[in-house]
């Protein structure tokens, strides 16, 4: 019984360690998808295919926030209101969310040339917010470690 206890706890250690790992690597993973989305939709532009067009093609975080957008016009938003609304699940970053309303403001009334230097800037500014969360999820492996060796440092003081 002392033995699945002592595993119990290793295992506990560890999985607190993993989490707290993945929660300093989840911006980082969020903005690279953001950027591979950002060139299908860049892919798509140049095809000029609609907005509403690629919305309904491509399947992704940054496609789902045009969605919403689209949606919100649709329903007699105001511009600025819609763009709030697809960026929403940035407002904790506000880089990311500041860049992402900049990009969304207007976007259903922007010509080929202005979109193409939309997705320019965001991209310019996704780059960087991607360089500084690689910083932080550069911690990540650390971060496991500590867990790994906090559970292992239990198991011995326990045995």
């Amino acid at each position: 019984m002392k033995t699945a206890g002592i595993l119990l706890l290793f295992a506990l250690c560890t999985a607190i360690g993993m989490r707290a790992a993945s929660r300093k690597t989840e911006r980082y993973r969020r903005i690279g998808a953001l950027i591979r989305n950002l060139r299908l939709f860049s892919e798509a532009a140049d095809a000029e295919i609609s907005l509403q067009g690629i919305e309904k093609q491509y399947d992704g975080e940054l496609f789902s926030m045009l969605q919403t957008y689209l949606n919100a016009r649709s329903a007699a938003a105001r511009e600025a209101d819609a763009a709030s609304a697809a960026a929403e699940a940035w407002k904790p970053f506000d880089f990311e969310y500041a860049a992402l309303l900049s990009f969304f403001t207007g976007l259903s009334t922007t010509g080929s040339e202005r979109l193409h230097e939309r997705i320019r800037s965001l991209e310019r500014a996704l780059s960087e917010a991607e360089q500084a969360a690689a910083e932080t999820a550069k911690q990540a492996k650390t971060i496991r470690a500590v867990g790994v060796l906090a559970g292992v440092g239990l198991c011995i003081l326990l045995l």
